[in-house]
């Protein structure tokens, strides 16, 4: 995308520079302002520039999303995301089964003392609860990436529609009208709402519930409906029409600015809450962690 960018930028630049040529052939004489404008002009591949840099949706971000997807079916007992049910990225997700029957106590029949209880009720009792904290944890991390994903999906169209509709006003003989040809900015609302995730059910008590945010990723009719501002790029001459390109990868910048905003914000409170309530996510330390000779004994009790 980033050459094929630059190579529009550079088209553009080029078209002004061949319509002012003609026109000062043709006796045109220019004011001040618009001479300043055209000065201008030389900065337009620098224009698109950052665009170009924005990062590829397909590429690594891909990799860690369909990374912690596997993560996800390893932590899944099938009640937050039950299999026969998908997700709002429209994706399934297989458990590795229900860790609410989860029972290992047969397995150290026989052993007594504190370390043994606390075991049962430190470790056995809370597992669930806190492997499916661990699910909600890793699956708020993913959704991010996935937010994030689709607004520099739904950027990188937009910008590519911004240099396409600067370029056919140009070799319109700069007479191209409003006329439908406009476009809708479809990063706006590329970042879906905002809810606590799976509190509607099939939780266990004593799970951390955090927010999730996911990214509306299609970019077509659907993402670009709605009252969001048109973008025009059209006039009768370069002089016109730059100024119009100008402030539409001007509000692009905004708007690309305000979704990862909003992602971050939702990201930043989920941290607080992981590091508040670690307790939720890790299990205890095992007392016999911290035995030693002289008091191993006391902790182990008997063992058959």
């Amino acid at each position: 995308m980033s050459e094929d960018l630059r190579g529009m930028a550079y088209k553009i630049w080029q078209k002004c520079n061949d319509w002012k040529t003609k026109v000062e052939a043709n006796g045109q004489v220019f004011d001040a302002q618009q001479r300043a404008e055209m000065a201008s002009w030389s900065q337009i591949p620098q224009l698109f520039e950052p665009y170009a840099q924005l990062p590829d949706p397909d590429g690594p971000v891909k990799t860690i999303i369909d990374d912690l997807k596997g993560a996800l079916t390893e932590l899944s007992d099938g009640q937050l995301l039950p299999p026969n049910k998908a997700n709002g990225e429209g994706e399934t997700i297989l458990p590795i089964g229900d860790l609410k029957h989860m029972n290992v106590t047969s397995l150290v029949d026989g052993w007594t003392g504190s370390a043994a209880q606390n075991f049962n009720t430190n470790f056995v009792v809370p597992f669930p609860a806190k492997v499916q904290s661990q699910f909600v944890a890793v699956y708020v991390m993913r959704s991010a990436l996935q937010a994030y994903q689709s607004v520099w999906k739904n950027a990188r169209h937009d910008v590519e529609e911004i240099a396409k509709k600067t370029l056919k006003a140009l070799e319109h003989d700069c007479h191209f009208g409003f006329g439908g040809d406009a476009m809708a900015y479809t990063i706006l609302g590329s970042v879906a709402s905002v809810a606590t995730v799976f509190a509607g059910g099939g939780v266990i008590g004593g799970v951390l519930l955090l927010e999730v945010i996911a990214g509306a990723a299609q970019v077509g009719a659907q993402a670009a409906g709605g009252d969001k501002p048109k973008v025009d790029i059209s006039g009768s001459d370069p002089l016109y029409i730059v100024p119009k390109l100008r402030k539409a990868l001007d509000d692009l910048k905004k708007y690309i600015n305000e979704e990862q905003d909003k992602v971050y914000a939702v990201l930043s409170r989920d941290l607080a809450q992981l590091n508040a309530h670690r307790d939720q996510l890790v299990p205890r330390k095992p007392e016999l962690a911290g035995a030693n000779r002289g008091n191993i004994h006391g902790f182990m009790g008997n063992a058959n």
